[in-house]
């Protein structure tokens, strides 16, 4: 039976810092793309500027961001 792993985002200025339940850490960010792209686009396997436009369409914002996943 596969491991559920949950990934928290955590937007600080123009970084994002991802932490796996398993304490693995990784800071990503930059002028462009922005830091949720990556996250997003590494997420969702599509363009982050396309699913941050769904997301917040649904009232998500990039605050915070927790993302439920199956390994």
């Amino acid at each position: 039976m596969a491991e559920t792993q949950k990934i928290t985002a955590s937007v600080q200025t123009s970084n994002i810092l991802c932490v796996d339940s398993r304490g693995n850490q990784v800071t990503v960010g930059g002028d462009a793309p922005r830091a949720t792209d990556y996250l997003l686009m590494a997420v969702a396997g599509c363009s982050g500027s396309v699913l941050r436009a769904v997301l917040g369409k649904e009232g998500f914002t990039a605050t915070k961001i927790e993302i439920p996943s199956k390994v």
